[in-house]
């Protein structure tokens, strides 16, 4: 992997082997928000995950290797909250469903 340290992020580049992006992460505000992007081997985006404190917080998007959104939804401080949705290979949700935010630990 390769490091680029400019405007206060970190990204990490290519897989020398293969010579293709696999993984870019984006850091600011000192560590506390990332972004996470994942390609496959082609340099299609897979995954899009969003952190705040090391913990999952924000949007998360999963791709299909045709482009479309294979799962959607939201988590905050680790814990899926709202919408989630799964569809198929052409687009069609599969599944929904809710997720209420939980006051205990």
């Amino acid at each position: 992997m390769h490091f680029n340290f400019a405007n206060n992020e970190m990204k990490e580049y290519k897989n020398f082997k293969t010579n293709t992006l696999m993984v870019e992460r984006k850091i600011s505000d000192g560590n506390e928000y990332r972004r996470v992007t994942i390609y496959d081997k082609k340099g299609s985006v897979r995954e899009i995950k969003n952190y705040k404190n090391d913990q999952l917080n924000g949007k998360v998007v999963s791709f299909w290797s045709n482009g479309k959104i294979q799962a959607e939804g939201s988590y905050i401080s680790g814990r899926r909250l709202g919408v989630w949705k799964s569809y198929n290979k052409k687009g069609k949700i599969l599944v929904e469903e809710k997720h209420i935010k939980s006051f205990s630990n």
